[in-house]
C-alpha cells in the first residue's frame, strides 16, 4: 500500500497545465516503461499501459483502468511589472473570486496571488469584485530584473496545493 501512496504522490505533483499534458505523459512512461509492454496515447489523448498475458491459454484477460484528468487549470505569465510584480491570466476555468491568497508556483519559483492592500482601495473599489486585471503574483522579486531571473513570459505555473 505504501508504493501505491507514492506513486499517487508522485503523479498528482506533476505540473499539467490544461494544453500542456506532454510532460504528464513523459513522466508516466518514466515510471512504467519497465513494468508494461506498450505505453501509448490514443485519439483522446489517453495514457494507454498494456501489458501482455503471461498465460496465453487465458481467454478473459483482466483490465484495470486508472482514471483522472491530467491536467489542472493555472495561470500563465503575461507581463513582468517594473516592481518584480507578475501580471497572468487564467488558464483553464477559473474562478477569479477564490484566488486571491492562494499559493502559486512555477516550477520551484514559488508565489502567491496578491490584490492591492485594502488601505490602499476607494470605499467603490472595495464594494466590488476584482478583475484578474487587478491581481498580481508576489514571488518575492524586488525588481522586473530579478524577476526575469526567475521566470519568464509565457511561463506557466499552478496552484500549489
Amino acid at each position: 500500500m505504501a508504493e501505491f501512496k507514492e506513486i499517487l504522490r508522485r503523479l498528482c505533483s506533476i505540473m499539467t497545465i490544461t494544453g500542456c499534458e506532454k510532460n504528464a505523459y513523459d513522466e508516466v512512461k518514466a515510471m512504467f516503461s519497465s513494468d508494461f509492454d506498450e505505453i501509448r496515447t490514443d485519439l483522446a489523448r489517453n495514457i494507454v499501459l498494456v501489458k501482455h498475458s503471461k498465460h496465453p491459454t487465458r481467454s478473459i484477460k483482466p483490465t484495470v483502468l486508472l482514471d483522472a484528468h491530467m491536467d489542472e487549470v493555472g495561470v500563465i505569465i503575461k507581463q513582468i511589472t517594473d516592481d518584480g510584480m507578475l501580471k497572468f491570466g487564467f488558464v483553464g476555468g477559473v474562478d477569479p473570486r477564490v484566488v486571491i491568497g492562494r499559493p502559486v508556483r512555477f516550477g520551484d519559483v514559488q508565489g502567491v496571488i496578491g490584490i492591492k492592500a485594502v488601505h490602499l482601495t476607494t470605499a467603490a473599489e472595495r464594494r466590488t469584485m476584482p478583475k484578474t486585471k487587478d491581481l498580481y503574483i508576489d514571488i518575492g522579486a524586488a525588481s522586473k530584473a530579478a524577476a526575469e531571473d526567475k521566470v519568464s513570459l509565457g511561463d506557466y505555473g499552478v496552484f500549489d496545493s
